[in-house]
């Protein structure tokens, strides 16, 4: 598949495809006031990416995506989940979801540089949680989806 060609079906084609962890265990490391981790993920065909970025200063500052690597090792961010503490374009300081679009890619921009205000999650927890299911990632266990914030 050329990721310079990629059509919105392929893309949710590569979104919905069972992926599982392969390395479960992986640490966290600390990194200029952040924490990150990195999940190496198996699917039929590629191999994908799983990362989370936590700010050590700023609970609300947080990301977690699914990145696709080619055979080929060319990369693609497919999904990015974000935390509530910036605006993006008319989303102001609310979570919110990136994703990969046909429409990005042809006009040259970040193939995930669109995104949808969300109130499925508040934490970077709950935003693993929606990742791995709405990208049918297995493999990690104790994923928790936020309770629903009862003062919105």
């Amino acid at each position: 598949m050329n990721f310079d060609a990629l059509t919105d079906e392929n893309i949710a084609k590569l979104i919905a495809m069972p992926k599982e962890v392969i390395n479960p265990n992986a640490k966290w490391s600390e990194f200029r006031g952040s924490k990150q981790v990195n999940y190496d993920l198996k699917a039929k065909e590629y191999a994908f990416l799983l990362y989370l970025r936590q700010n050590t200063y700023d609970i609300e500052h947080f990301s977690c995506g699914l990145v696709c690597v080619a055979p080929n090792g060319q990369k693609i961010p497919l999904l990015r989940y974000n935390g509530s503490n910036h605006p993006h374009g008319e989303i102001l300081y609310a979570c919110h979801i990136h994703k990969a679009t046909e429409r990005a890619i042809h006009e040259g921009k970040k193939p995930d540089s669109y995104a949808t205000q969300t109130d499925k999650y508040h934490s970077l927890d709950g935003a693993l949680f929606w990742l791995c299911k709405d990208a049918n990632i297995s493999g990690l266990s104790n994923l928790k989806a936020d309770h629903p914030d009862l003062f919105k």
